[in-house]
């Protein structure tokens, strides 16, 4: 039996709902999980032990790069976590097939590069928009397509059994629905105005709030619209999401430009629960949503607010936007499909020989030069930043994780990374 090694910051909503889920509906493998810090969330814990996989937690490089010498494949979890950034500059050292499953999209930060990516035996991406990275030469792309494969990170996923809308009728108040990060990092900074907006039109509308959120992101959703309140109920992070979109009547997701998605495992959920739903026109967003075939997919703000107001007027449009999500879903995204191209993935692995490599000589020898290195397209503004410049940054670099800076603040000491920190938080007075 083949010894897989999965390497992850921790198992979190989305990566421990990939990988528990894949190793629930793998088989003819024995899997390691080595977390580099506490997990998250237990439920996948238990999961990946209840399949079988051991379970380790630790951050100590020569430890990992044991087991990873001992293992037949590597699969390193991406989403360029501060933990996972230092590790992997390191890893070279260590004599393995290595595979990279990218959790984010990598079309901006944290930004994946041809060269990073060819450092690796395999690819998987988890969505069909990463190979379409513009940094990519076309050289570059046919190259990486020729060892990339897709493994979509909705785990365990059986869209034909989840529970589905059959009565579109609006029962009161018109209930629009959220499911999934709450972090301007990826939300709409707008989404505030859009329901703001939304509710000009519609006076009794209801909004529910569902995923874990700070005390500092429902202080900012407020601030300049403090009247939704009076709509807005904010549920945390849901066991039974399944449950909680029966109540939904329209499934908005809007997410920021230039966001880090990729398999949007909420988006899929709420289609294949039958929701008629509204996403703006990003990258991994139009890889699932096609405009008024299974939902609303568009390029504004403005247009986001009026689609969902005429939709929340038609039924019959909600009713047959709904059906058509729900039966892409269940023929697209299937977890049977996903396991195979994942067996198959590791198959030719396997007869790579084990090697080395030089991750330094690529994205740099310290934890500064790594940060750098995955800003890609903002290098410049932040190097500008540090020499005295007045900038603004994408909003991803002012979370509190994400990779941001006072992410990275939390795990390293480094000058330059404090120094950004600090400029962000001054920046945000």
């Amino acid at each position: 039996m083949k010894n897989l090694l999965f390497i992850t910051p921790h198992l979190g909503g989305g990566a421990g709902k990939a990988i528990s889920g894949l190793i629930q509906n793998i088989t003819g493998f024995k899997c390691t999980v080595v977390m580099l810090e506490k997990p998250q969330y237990e439920k996948y814990v238990e999961e990946c032990k209840y399949s079988g996989a051991e379970i380790i937690i630790t951050s100590a490089k020569n430890q990992i790069f044991d087991l990873a010498e001992k293992s037949d494949v590597v699969i390193y979890n991406w989403w360029a976590h501060p933990l996972s950034v230092d590790l992997i500059r390191e890893l070279g050292k260590a004599e393995v097939r290595l595979v990279i499953w990218s959790h984010i999209n990598g079309l901006q930060y944290p930004a994946l590069t041809a060269d990073f990516l060819d450092i690796f035996d395999s690819v998987m991406f988890t969505s069909p928009c990463s190979l379409n990275n513009p940094g990519f030469s076309d050289e570059q792309k046919d190259r990486i397509s020729t060892k990339c494969s897709y493994i979509y990170g909705f785990g365990d996923f059986h869209p034909d059994k989840i529970k589905y809308k059959n009565n579109y009728k609006i029962k009161k108040n018109l209930k629009i629905g959220y499911l999934g990060t709450m972090d301007f990092a990826k939300l709409n900074p707008e989404f505030p105005k859009i329901c703001y907006e939304i509710r000009q039109y519609i006076p009794d509308v209801e909004y529910i709030l569902c995923g874990g959120y700070s005390q500092e992101f429902k202080a900012a959703y407020f601030a300049d619209y403090p009247e939704l309140q009076q709509c807005t109920s904010f549920l945390g992070f849901v066991n039974d999401p399944d449950e909680k979109m029966q109540l939904f009547d329209i499934f908005c997701y809007p997410l920021t430009k230039d966001n880090y998605a990729t398999t949007e495992n909420a988006l899929l959920e709420a289609m294949a629960a039958g929701l008629p739903v509204v996403v703006l026109s990003n990258p991994a967003e139009k890889e699932i949503v096609e405009n008024e075939v299974n939902g609303i997919c568009t390029d504004e703000i403005s247009s986001f607010i009026s689609e969902t107001v005429a939709l929340s007027k038609d039924e019959t449009k909600r009713q047959n936007l709904g059906i058509a999500a729900r039966n892409t879903i269940i023929n697209k995204y299937n977890v049977e499909i996903n396991t195979k191209t994942f067996i198959q993935e590791i198959d030719k692995v396997l007869g790579i020989k084990k090697h080395r490599r030089d991750f330094k000589a690529c994205i740099g020898n310290d934890i500064w030069e790594n940060f750098l290195y995955f800003s890609g397209a903002d290098r410049d503004k932040i190097i500008n930043i540090l020499q005295g410049e007045k900038s603004t940054l994408p909003n991803i670099y002012y979370s509190e994780s994400k990779s941001s800076p006072r992410h990275y603040s939390k795990y390293f000491y480094c000058r330059q990374i404090d120094q950004l920190s600090k400029y962000n938080d001054d920046n945000l007075k």
